[in-house]
């Protein structure tokens, strides 16, 4: 899937493509050894043109946003 997505000529990078792409890969992935399975995804985001450090890094940011509103949300009250 991610392949189509990236040759739509209607598609474009977000934060949100990114942490859906790496908890996929994650979650699929998730049996291999760490280090096979980062050679995995470096392959992968190789052939999407993509670089799998900003894809990582965009997905960690999305998944942590939910735990800082958290956060917050537990401060003000």
């Amino acid at each position: 899937m991610s392949h189509l997505d990236t040759v739509n000529a209607r598609w474009s990078y977000d934060l949100l493509w990114a942490a859906g792409l790496y908890s996929t890969f994650d979650l699929f992935f998730a049996a291999i050894e760490e280090k096979t399975r980062g050679q995995l995804f470096n392959a992968l985001m190789g052939a999407l043109k993509q670089d799998p450090e900003k894809i990582k890094a965009d997905a960690m940011m999305v998944s942590a946003y939910p735990l800082s509103l958290s956060i917050e949300m537990s401060i003000m009250y």
